[in-house]
């Protein structure tokens, strides 16, 4: 887009500066990612998330992250993890398309000992 910049001095004197601007960014709006799996865990136990992508071009990358889990691990589009003391524990994942695209989602999980076991 075009940029035209006009400031004005205490004394009325006028200066124009005029640029193009050029936006880039790769995060795609077409790629929709989100995180399947439970969304309340026994505390102690492991459990398994899936990112689910659509649109985009495949294949994708996938980097999964979590905030106050105790143990993790992951593999593609597949993420095991779990806590042992927190009330809850954020998975996330950052998904890249093969044309740099990217996306990302997150799922609070719950610990709660009343929960149904994923084992």
């Amino acid at each position: 887009f075009h940029l035209r910049l006009t400031t004005t001095s205490n004394y009325g004197r006028s200066s124009v500066a005029n640029s193009s601007v050029t936006v880039a960014s790769n995060l795609d709006p077409s790629l929709t990612i989100s995180i399947l799996g439970p969304t309340d865990i026994v505390p102690g136990e492991q459990c398994m998330w899936t990112a689910d992508v659509t649109g985009g071009t495949g294949p994708y990358t996938y980097t999964w992250s979590t905030a106050h889990a105790d143990y993790e691990q992951s593999s593609g589009d597949t993420f095991i993890g779990g806590a042992d003391h927190e009330s809850q524990m954020r998975v996330d994942v950052s998904v890249t398309d093969a044309n740099s695209g990217f996306g990302t989602a997150y799922l609070y999980v719950d610990l709660d000992y009343g929960a149904a076991s994923c084992m």
